[in-house]
C-alpha cells in the first residue's frame, strides 16, 4: 500500500507539471486491456520515464538507470514508489524485477533501446528484455512513439555514484505521444530467433509511432523577445535543478531548491503571459 502511495504521489506531481510546462498531445489508437500491461516507449530525452507516469492512470514500475537511484531523496522516492533501477553491471536484476511485478498484477514501463535515443533522431536497435517479459507472462506490450521538439532540449552533465553521463532534460514545450494497439506475442522464450524477430518488431511499431506523434509537433514559432527569455530562464532553471539533483547535493538543499526554483518558475511564467497577452 505505502509503494502504491508513493508511485501516486509521483503521478500526480509530473501530471501537475505537464498541465504548467508541456504542450500533451496523447492520442490512444485502442483502449487500454485489463490487467498488467508492458508500456514500451522509444526515449529521445532524460525526463521520459516521469513524463511516461503522467499517461495512464493505474500505478506503474518503471525501469529507470541505476545512477538515478544513488541520488539523495530522489533516490529515496524511486525506491519508495515501487521503480526499478538499471544496473550496467546486473541487468539481469532489473529483468526479474520487472518479471515480478508484471506477474503480481502490476505494469512496468521499459524503454526497448536500453539508451537514450540517437539525438539526430531515429532509434537504436531493441535489446531483448521487452519481449522475453512479454512471452514470459502473457503481459501485452502497449507500444508508445514520444516526439518533441529537439530544439528545446537542455544538456547538462550528471554525476552520481562515480557515473558521469549527459542528461537531456526537456523542460517544456510540445510534447505528443501516440499509444498504439497491444502488441500480444506467443512462442517460446528460448527460441533467440523467435525473441530478435518479435523484438524488431516492436521496435518497428514504436519507430512508426513515433513518426504519426512528430507530425502533431508544430514547427518552431518566432517569438516575442520577453517570451523567449522567460523561456530560456525556465530551461536554465529547470536544467540547473536537474543537475543539482543528478550531481547528488544534500537532500535539505535539493528540497529547498526545488521549491524556490518551481515557484520562480511558475511566476516568471504568468507574468510572462500576462504582458504578452496585454501587448
Amino acid at each position: 500500500m505505502l509503494e502504491k502511495n508513493w508511485n501516486r504521489a509521483g503521478q500526480i506531481l509530473i501530471k501537475a507539471y505537464g498541465q504548467v510546462m508541456l504542450k500533451l498531445d496523447v492520442e490512444e489508437r485502442a483502449p487500454l486491456p485489463a490487467g498488467p500491461k508492458i508500456f514500451a516507449a522509444n526515449h529521445p530525452t532524460t525526463t521520459d520515464p516521469f513524463f511516461l507516469l503522467a499517461l495512464v492512470a493505474e500505478p506503474m514500475s518503471i525501469l529507470v538507470t541505476g545512477m538515478c537511484f544513488k541520488v539523495p531523496v530522489f533516490g529515496n522516492y524511486l525506491k519508495l514508489a515501487g521503480h526499478i533501477p538499471v544496473a550496467d553491471e546486473n541487468r539481469r536484476a532489473a529483468f526479474e524485477a520487472a518479471r515480478q511485478r508484471l506477474e503480481s498484477g502490476q505494469s512496468v514501463g521499459i524503454f526497448p533501446e536500453g539508451a537514450l535515443s540517437p539525438l539526430e533522431g531515429g532509434l537504436h536497435k531493441a535489446r531483448t528484455g521487452a519481449a522475453r517479459l512479454a512471452l514470459l507472462t502473457g503481459a501485452p506490450i502497449i507500444p508508445l512513439g514520444i516526439s518533441l521538439q529537439r530544439q528545446r532540449i537542455h544538456f547538462a552533465q550528471a554525476t552520481a555514484g562515480g557515473k558521469t553521463e549527459t542528461a537531456r532534460w526537456y523542460p517544456g514545450g510540445p510534447y505528443a505521444v501516440t499509444i498504439g494497439e497491444p502488441l500480444y506475442l506467443a512462442g517460446r522464450v528460448e527460441n533467440r530467433a523467435q525473441v530478435a524477430a518479435a523484438s524488431e518488431h516492436i521496435m518497428q511499431r514504436i519507430g512508426s509511432l513515433a513518426q504519426d506523434s512528430a507530425r502533431r509537433i508544430p514547427a518552431p514559432q518566432p517569438r516575442s523577445r520577453a517570451w523567449e527569455k522567460t523561456l530560456q530562464t525556465t530551461g536554465a532553471y529547470i536544467s540547473a535543478l536537474g543537475a543539482t539533483l543528478l550531481l547528488g547535493t544534500e537532500g535539505r538543499l535539493i528540497l529547498e531548491q526545488a521549491r524556490a526554483t518551481t515557484q520562480l518558475l511558475l511566476d516568471r511564467l504568468l507574468t510572462s503571459k500576462i504582458a504578452l497577452t496585454s501587448r
